[in-house]
Order: structure tokens, then sequence, then C-alpha cells
């Protein structure tokens, strides 16, 4: 094949801009954006979360996401990755322990 048939078909993006660089494609994500939360904080490399000088381990999985944070109690803290609630954290026990109810 020439690589000439198909080139006039759109692709689907899915939200996700694909920019070239130096002859590589990179995928450039949306940035997330909480809005119904107190803080959005970054999960550094080795899957913490800093918060009022306190680190919560969160998972390393998700380093280099941001995360909504959310203040449901005094001192109880909410963490959510997307439309997804992780779980609930007190800054002096420090647990991220899994909400009893699923959100959608």
């Amino acid at each position: 094949m020439n690589g000439d048939a198909g080139e006039d078909i759109a692709q689907p993006s899915f939200g996700i801009d694909i920019v070239e660089f130096g002859g590589f494609d990179e995928r450039v994500e949306p940035e997330l954006d909480y809005p119904f939360h107190d803080k959005a904080v970054t999960v550094t490399t080795c899957g913490r979360i800093c918060l009022h000088r306190k680190k919560i381990n969160i998972s390393i999985v998700l380093a280099g996401q941001t995360l909504g944070i959310k203040e449901v109690a005094d001192r109880i803290w909410l963490a959510s990755f997307m439309q997804y609630d992780l779980g609930y954290f007190d800054l002096k026990q420090r647990p991220c322990n899994p909400p009893t109810t699923q959100s959608a």
C-alpha cells in the first residue's frame, strides 16, 4: 500500500490531544478540575499527597495525577479521582479508608 488510502478519515480523539514532539506522538490529557472540592493536589512520584505538612499515602499508580480533596467533617478529608471517591483520611491517623457508598 502507498499510504494514500484512508488518510482523509478522521480518527476519534476521546478528549485527548495528540502533539507531535521530536518525531514522537505525545498524548496530552485535559487537566482535571474539581470545582466542588476544597483543593486539587497532585500525587507525588512516590504515591503521596502533602496536606498541612503531613504526607498521606495514596497509591503509586496515581503518581502525577491530580486529586480533589474535600473536608467533609472536622479534620476528616475525602480524596477523589475523577468521579470516584478513593477514601477518607484523618490528618492524625492518616489511613485512606474506602468510602462506604459507591460513587458514580
